[in-house]
């Protein structure tokens, strides 16, 4: 099958700043078609090396488009998780050495030892090497329900230029994960939330609070899955870039899609730098999340089974 992809957008966020850029990918996914959704990622990275991009984020959910959430089986659950060993790592280490830039794929299916875990793929574009990291560590009732195992460690990967961590789904509620990974010294915080996870609650205020509590930018990772290669969406959701308290991009696009490039210098040099007074706006948010997390996660069926799982 042919690419599905035609044309994108390119948005060169601070142009006029040398160095090394990184990319995030915002281009429609098709449910259940690897070959494109490939081919799809295969354009973007090959333009992207030509323009100066030395890391690139990938769209949730590659290489099948199947979100998580909605799977709802043990059996394609287990189909659709893939392994170190599986050609869509392959093909990404491929891509990478080829291309001579690191690849993170956020929110993918991992099968290890048995088990299932919604987590990240990065491959190092210095020296190919491929890791799964950071697996989701709270769970909603139908990754569970789906025979989903949830993670037991937050942490990051790093190229020659940033350190990178990512917070999936429910993770993005719980604000101590955002303070540990600032301790931890990450540079940049991926997320990818669902609007069912949120109830409520505006994505952008709710990464707004991310972003001061963590001091750290934030790079929410849209997704668009399409349900065939002629079209017709079953879910979107818009790429937020909150590099600095003060500066927010949204993009949004389901059909074209679109190349978003930043310097890693200004994603660096963005790091806490936000005022403590601004606190003040997002505590009515914080509040609302605390009661959340505590009345639908820490308590719940979710909390429990974590729980059990690290005694």
């Amino acid at each position: 099958m042919s690419s599905l992809l035609k044309d994108f957008e390119v948005v060169e966020l601070y142009k006029d700043l040398p160095g090394l850029r990184i990319g995030v990918v915002h281009v429609p996914l098709v449910k259940s078609a690897f070959s494109t959704n490939i081919e799809n990622v295969r354009h973007v990275i090959r333009f992207a090396s030509k323009i100066g991009v030395r890391a690139l984020i990938l769209p949730p959910y590659m290489p099948h488009g199947m979100p998580t959430e909605t799977i709802g089986d043990k059996v394609a659950i287990t189909a659709t998780s893939i392994n170190k060993r599986n050609p869509y790592v392959k093909i990404l280490k491929s891509l990478s050495r080829l291309h001579v830039l690191s690849i993170i794929s956020p929110c993918v299916l991992e099968r290890s030892r048995g088990s299932v875990y919604v987590s990240n793929i990065f491959v190092d574009g210095e020296t190919g090497v491929a890791r799964f990291f950071s697996r989701k560590f709270t769970l909603s009732e139908a990754e569970q329900v789906s025979g989903v195992r949830p993670g037991g460690k937050i942490d990051f990967v790093h190229d020659c230029s940033l350190r990178y961590a990512t917070l999936l789904g429910e993770d993005v509620l719980v604000p101590e994960f955002g303070r540990l990974l600032a301790l931890m010294g990450v540079d940049v915080i991926i997320t990818f939330i669902r609007e069912e996870v949120i109830k409520g609650l505006r994505r952008i205020e709710l990464l707004k609070l991310l972003r001061v509590l963590a001091g750290i930018p934030i790079i929410h990772v849209g997704s668009v899955i399409l349900d065939s290669p002629e079209g017709g969406v079953l879910y979107s959701s818009p790429t937020i870039a909150i590099v600095s308290n003060n500066e927010v991009l949204e993009y949004s696009e389901v059909e074209k899609g679109a190349l978003i490039t930043f310097p890693a210098r200004i994603l660096k040099e963005s790091k806490a730098t936000g005022n403590v007074g601004q606190l003040k706006p997002v505590l009515k948010v914080l509040t609302i999340l605390t009661r959340y997390f505590k009345d639908n996660i820490a308590g719940g069926k979710a909390g429990k089974e974590q729980e059990a799982s690290l005694r």
